[in-house]
């Protein structure tokens, strides 16, 4: 699939002085409408479990509010403390969450999503499909 270029996702914003991006209230309420589609699209067919709504206010404020740095941090440490994976082997140089974390971001890419929701996707995949647990960071 090839993905335009021009999403129609730019964010207003403005930063604050403890140092984080304060979106433009008039551009939030534009994101709030826009991010369930980006969301459905990535989970269509990902089997996702009974009684997970998607659509949730917390998991559209994580893609609306989570830069890719916080998502990383947050993956990685709870994938640590998840204990899901071994040592890294001698005959791969990359270390398992790494790659788990890499192929999550790629799937993001292929289906389209703007790069602005990829953080907040990637830890929706990992909390909704991988049973990581992290929430009480979000």
């Amino acid at each position: 699939m090839i993905c335009s270029e021009a999403s129609g996702v730019s964010r207003r914003s403005s930063v604050a002085s403890d140092g984080k991006d304060r979106i433009d209230p008039s551009e939030r309420l534009r994101l709030e409408r826009v991010v369930p589609d980006h969301i459905s699209r990535y989970f269509e067919s990902a089997g996702v479990p009974e009684g997970v709504d998607i659509h949730d206010k917390r998991y559209v404020d994580m893609c609306i509010e989570t830069s890719i740095c916080e998502a990383t941090d947050m993956a990685y440490r709870a994938l640590a403390g998840a204990d899901r994976f071994s040592a890294p082997s001698a005959e791969s140089s990359i270390a398992e969450d790494v790659r788990m974390v890499i192929g999550i971001l790629r799937g993001i890419r292929q289906r389209c999503i703007p790069q602005e929701f990829s953080a907040g996707i990637l830890l929706m995949h990992l909390e909704i499909l991988e049973g990581v647990p992290f929430s009480s960071e979000i």
